[in-house]
Parts: C-alpha cells; structure tokens; sequence
C-alpha cells in the first residue's frame, strides 16, 4: 500500500493566492478553496485554521516577494532611475499573464467594508510602500537631486503610489502593458521637467530626466510658501 500523498502547503497558497486574486475574498468560498486545493473541509481547517488566516498568509508571501522588488528599484543611484524602474516593476508585475491581471492587494481592498478586521492590514502594507518612496525622495533631497524646497515629500509621494495603485485598477480592467508604460513616461517627464514647452535636441528617456530645476514639478515651490 503507498504512502498518503503529503500536503504541499505552499502548493495550496498559491492556489488560494490564485483565486483570491481572480474573485476577491468575499467571492472566495471554503467550498471553492478545498476544491481547487483537492482537500477535505477537516483538512482545511487543520491546515490553516480558517478562510481569513489563509488570506493572510497569502497577503504575507504577496507582501514580501514584492517588498523586495521594489527596495531593488528604489536603490538605484538616481532619483530618476529609481521611479522608472519601479514603475517599470509594477507595470510588469501587474500585466503578467501567469496570474490574474492588477495587484492582489487593490484588487481584495476595494471591496470590503468595515467589517472585515484585515482592511487594516492592507491599508498598511499600501502605507508601507508609499514611506518606502518617501524616503527615497528625501534621500534625493539630502543629496542635492532634488531641490530641498520643493514639493513635500510625504505629499509627492502620495501623489506617485496614488497612480501607481490607479495602474493597479486600469490593468485589473484590461488596460494593456504598453497604454500604461506610456502613462508612466507621461508622469516621469512631467516630474522631471520634460513636458511640452522644454526644447531639447533628443527626448530624454526616463531615466534621464534631471529632477532639477526648470519646470520640474518636483521643483515647484508651493503658492503658499
């Protein structure tokens, strides 16, 4: 007689991850989890104890493989290079066809209400990106990228995963890789000072864009000030 097959765990959070994903969590049934994980209710429950503390594995595992992508685009060497290649990250990450379309995170946070207890939680991983890029800004600042009387970091940071998370949403609707690349050069020109009216012999890529002076809207003083 053969021994039992031994349950893969991290098998079955992908799965979970899958149709969290694809259906959000209200929309996840227990009967829809064990069906796709090829297990037993009692199974389930012995596993992972229930429906939300699986979802919150899930948004663990989601959060750190991500985390990660993006310190590594946030260490580039310059301001300019560090927002193009975490932009290019996303836009990668959330148009990859080997999982459902947008970003797991904005896809279940849309939908809940107050009552369920981890809105919190997705909230702060959201907040923990934007003070990722928050500081990146004020290390540009502290290093003479970006002029220390510009646009508030906390406030231009906010501006920039504002639009991050809209990609999120556009892509989760079906907006192609290639319409959202060429809004994320339209944010980074706008930033860095290469929008209509700047005469330059060759476009700049966004890895170039200067982040100083001129028209920069990292360089704009506020009317108040």
């Amino acid at each position: 007689m053969g021994r039992p097959r031994k349950f893969d765990t991290d098998r079955a959070i992908e799965v979970a991850s899958d149709l969290f994903w694809r259906k959000g969590y209200d929309q996840t049934s227990l009967q829809d989890l064990t069906a796709a994980m090829g297990i037993s209710a009692p199974s389930f429950y012995f596993a992972f104890g229930s429906k939300e503390a699986l979802f919150m594995r899930v948004v663990e595992a989601y959060r750190r493989e991500r985390v990660i992508a993006v310190r590594q685009a946030l260490a580039r060497p310059t301001l300019g290079q560090a927002l193009a290649r975490m932009f290019e990250v996303v836009i990668e990450f959330l148009t990859d066809p080997a999982h459902p379309p947008g970003c797991m995170i904005i896809n279940n946070s849309l939908p809940l209400d107050e009552s369920h207890s981890f809105r919190v939680v997705l909230a702060e991983q959201r907040e923990e990106w934007r003070l990722r890029l928050r500081d990146r800004l004020e290390r540009a600042k502290a290093e003479g990228e970006v002029p220390p009387d510009g646009l508030e970091s906390d406030a231009l940071s906010r501006l920039i995963v504002s639009v991050m998370w809209g990609f999120a949403v556009e892509a989760q609707s079906g907006t192609s890789r290639e319409a959202l690349i060429k809004a994320r050069d339209a944010l980074l020109a706008l930033l860095g000072g290469d929008h209509a009216g700047h005469n330059h012999a060759a476009p700049r890529t966004p890895e170039e864009s200067p982040w100083r002076g001129g028209d920069s809207l990292v360089s704009t003083r506020s009317e108040n000030t």
